[in-house]
């Protein structure tokens, strides 16, 4: 497939501060961009250059192939979600979306209102204030919003945030939804736990700089070691056996059922390894991958 976009040598400065630096990103159809990194790595500026909401100091940004500066027209399939988005709490959820589909000239919008809401399971609330929402809702609502042109190009800004771990994981199953309909989807997280799983490639930004781009297997591979956390639904009483069949886990602890694992991987251990639990009717819950360590090893020094 034809890349959606492709970004070459793109840098913006405020004044002397250099938010974004030398980024090439190339970025295909229907797949799922995770930006993360630190407060001020740049990833929002990143979004917001994308969207046209910035200009570029230097490099360029094509979204079909064509220069956004020069060309707007992709906006009309775009659909963008800010961090802190603004809702009118007077109005009702349908008068809400009313506004936004007037801007896209959306045809039958009090139709097109009922199935974005009923696709973010926001029905039965068209007709109440926004005021009364949870977050959790205004998330949902903020989805419904940008489904109302059929986007093709999906940007998010920290979507998961101040929501609860079912909020976290009703917007991330909206986000999939998103990319099976044909939507191109990039957004920024601070929440690792989810994006590995969520995300086709992530894209770690450093202070102002891409430093890691690539699937996130893919990632955890290049950094060495794999890092697992596996909640078990009791003790466990073989760590011995599991150490000799497994010689390729450089460190093993449990405590209080809390499985954690440093693996040298150089290929298969996490099926063999899930299919070893399972023959040995050990249930377990898989908590977190390896984004985290991933993540400070990156940050670290950042972080002293």
């Amino acid at each position: 497939m034809p890349n959606v976009i492709e970004i070459q040598g793109l840098t913006k400065a405020y004044g002397g501060k250099v938010a974004l630096k030398d980024i090439d990103l190339t970025i295909g159809a229907q797949e799922v961009i995770g930006l993360i990194g630190p407060n001020g790595a740049g990833k929002t500026t990143l979004i917001k250059l994308i969207c046209s909401l910035l200009r570029p100091t230097r490099g360029t940004i094509a979204v079909h192939g064509k220069d956004i500066t020069k060309d707007v027209g992709y906006k009309a399939r775009m659909a963008y979600m800010a961090e802190n988005a603004g809702y009118y709490e007077a109005m009702s959820a349908f008068e809400y979306l009313n506004v936004f589909g007037r801007y896209h000239s959306v045809p039958d919008m009090r139709k097109k209102s009922i199935e974005c809401l009923s696709e973010v399971g926001l029905r039965d609330h068209g007709d109440e204030r926004i005021a009364t929402f949870s977050k959790g809702m205004k998330q949902r609502l903020g989805i419904a919003r940008c489904l109302l042109n059929d986007p093709e190009l999906v940007l998010m800004d920290e979507p998961l945030t101040a929501l609860d771990p079912r909020g976290k994981a009703d917007v991330i199953g909206l986000i999939a939804a998103l990319r099976d309909r044909g939507a191109t989807v990039i957004i920024s997280s601070h929440e690792l736990r989810y994006m590995d799983d969520l995300c086709d490639r992530l894209c770690i930004l450093k202070d102002g700089r891409l430093v890691e781009d690539g699937a996130p297997q893919a990632i955890a591979r290049k950094a060495g070691f794999l890092h697992y956390e596996l909640l078990l639904r009791r003790p466990l009483t073989n760590e011995d056996d599991i150490r000799a069949m497994f010689p390729e886990i450089v460190e093993l602890s449990c405590t209080n059922n809390l499985l954690r694992l440093k693996v040298n991987d150089a290929g298969g251990f996490e099926k063999c390894f899930l299919r070893f639990l399972l023959d040995n009717d050990i249930e377990f819950t898989l908590q977190s991958h390896q984004l985290d360590q991933i993540y400070s090893e990156h940050f670290k020094e950042a972080d002293r």
